[in-house]
């Protein structure tokens, strides 16, 4: 479940955002925080539900460049969605996060989390971070159907890693499940 109106907490910050490119080797385009907007939004914390142009809705980060400046990542879907170009200005929402995770968890991850408790013991010892690596990885793919084999296969992969995650070889189990599935049609 994307966040949208109905579950977002309470709107906490409102500033507008220059779109441009990123100083790094890892993020390609941001939205960049206004320098008088910076100690405000950092004393509300890092992640929240981040509303762009009013027409955009998703949980992230404010993250800091090494000489005190905030952005926000945002991805070529979204930067295509809302038509944005270098340089232009961006309405920013931030509203409060109440998801557990710092993202939505589906139903059909949950489900198989609930239905292993040592999957669940190992998934609810990763750091946030990685917690939402694994529901990122779980559920960014549209067939509910995928998102319940990858699913099995994380927590699987948690159980025989005994909670640590190797990500070459989860992708590795990932496609031996997905060729195991092909077979049987």
């Amino acid at each position: 479940m994307e966040p949208s109106a109905t579950n977002k907490g309470k709107l906490l910050y409102a500033l507008k955002g220059t779109y441009g490119k990123a100083d790094s080797k890892v993020w390609g385009r941001v939205l960049w925080v206004p320098f008088e907007d910076i100690s405000p939004i950092k004393a509300l914390g890092k992640r929240f539900i981040i509303e762009l142009n009013k027409a955009h809705v998703y949980h992230g980060a404010c993250m800091p460049t090494a000489e005190g400046e905030l952005y926000f990542y945002i991805n070529r879907e979204v930067q295509t969605k809302l038509g944005l170009i270098d340089g232009d200005l961006v309405n920013i929402d931030l509203y409060e996060d109440q998801s557990e995770f710092g993202a939505p968890l589906f139903d059909a991850f949950r489900e198989v989390l609930d239905q292993d408790e040592f999957g669940w013991s190992h998934f609810s010892k990763l750091t946030p971070g990685a917690q939402r690596n694994l529901i990122h990885f779980v559920q960014n793919v549209k067939s509910q159907e995928i998102q319940v084999r990858r699913a099995f296969v994380v927590v699987d992969h948690l159980n025989a890693q005994q909670g640590k995650i190797d990500y070459k070889l989860l992708n590795a189990e990932m496609k031996a499940a997905n060729a195991r599935f092909k077979t049987r049609l």
